[in-house]
């Protein structure tokens, strides 16, 4: 983790068939691949292919945020367009943007996975979200709360994707500040350094998440403390019909609070379906031992409506201890760039 966001990672460049990549994501790593075939001179194809060559004899330190794979192609795509406009976190979805903004796309092809079948629509980046988001929401309590999140990159399972073959969430430095009016403090609800959750209903594939971050907890007395935390899960997923994916994880999680145990188990199950293509609706049970005989339960549900470069969230948190509960509502405003 400190090589791949702080001091570098050794890149390299492997000179390799062009099927056996595509055959690797398409069987093992079980995603649709999509092939863009560009428009380009043969003296620029040249240069590009010995620019590679070159390439390979310098140190290339790879960086997830401002170095990656994503970075480099788009560095080297300059050379047939020095206009190519990428975001400050350059990921694959940018570059595929930018090139059919500057009409360098002569024809595209896709690669379903393996083991699923082909998606109806089939997924394409040119009507995904970009890959950066503002969220400004309300949360209704005994004392409302404003909040305001930060999400450098990428995307987390409120957000529409149909068409993929798996439900996937990866966020990274996501910040949420909030602001309580009735006592006037504002202050860092959460932070999520890592979080990256795969719900993939292959048969031969199990699904996991895997948390790294800073948030409010509650303790026996149903009362919020805010600590750091790891947590990972494993578990199976599996899709009946296509818009609808059931899923359950067995998450091992470890925090150090003062009033329950440090590690924990947070058994969930849960789903998402999406009733069009512009609205989804996410539903997750959970569990959470704070002491030998003691489970703290919380239902969460969501309901997303996509307008494209914006959405409205709607989603509803129930926790329960014994004979307390503690309910919080919210209505949230996400705009995507």
């Amino acid at each position: 983790g400190w090589q791949t966001l702080v001091s570098g990672k050794p890149g390299y460049f492997q000179l390799a068939p062009l099927a056996e990549h595509i055959g690797y994501y398409r069987q093992q790593e079980q995603r649709h691949v999509r092939r863009y075939r560009l428009n380009s001179q043969e003296q620029t194809q040249a240069l590009i292919r010995d620019h590679i060559w070159e390439l390979q004899q310098t140190r290339l330190d790879y960086l997830f945020h401002r170095h990656n794979c994503a970075t480099v192609i788009a560095d080297i795509l300059r050379l047939s367009q020095p206009g190519l406009e990428t975001s400050f976190w350059t990921s694959p979805q940018d570059v595929v943007q930018a090139v059919h903004r500057h009409g360098m796309v002569r024809e595209s092809a896709l690669y379903p996975a393996i083991d699923l079948p082909a998606p109806s629509p089939t997924p394409d980046p040119l009507q995904r979200h970009h890959d950066s988001q503002l969220t400004l929401g309300l949360e209704h309590t005994s004392d409302n709360t404003l909040t305001l999140q930060w999400l450098p990159a990428d995307h987390s399972l409120q957000d529409l994707r149909p068409g993929t073959p798996r439900e996937t969430e990866l966020k990274l430095a996501t910040a949420t500040i909030a602001h309580t009016p009735a006592t006037g403090k504002t202050e860092l609800q959460q932070l999520e350094l890592y979080a990256v959750t795969a719900l993939s209903p292959a048969r031969n594939e199990l699904s996991g998440r895997l948390q790294l971050g800073y948030r409010p907890f509650y303790n026996p007395r149903l009362e919020t403390e805010k600590n750091g935390y790891l947590e990972a899960g494993i578990g199976k997923s599996y899709r009946p019909v296509s818009p609808l994916t059931l899923y359950a994880l067995l998450n091992v999680g470890y925090r150090p609070m003062h009033q329950a145990d440090d590690l924990y188990l947070r058994p969930q199950a849960g789903g998402y379906l999406y009733s069009s293509d512009r609205m989804k609706t996410g539903l997750t049970l959970s569990a959470l031992r704070l002491e030998q005989s003691l489970w703290q339960r919380q239902l969460e549900l969501s309901h997303t409506i996509d307008f494209r470069t914006q959405a409205l969230i709607l989603d509803y948190r129930q926790t329960r201890l014994n004979n307390q509960q503690q309910e919080i509502m919210g209505l949230r405003w996400r705009f995507y760039f």
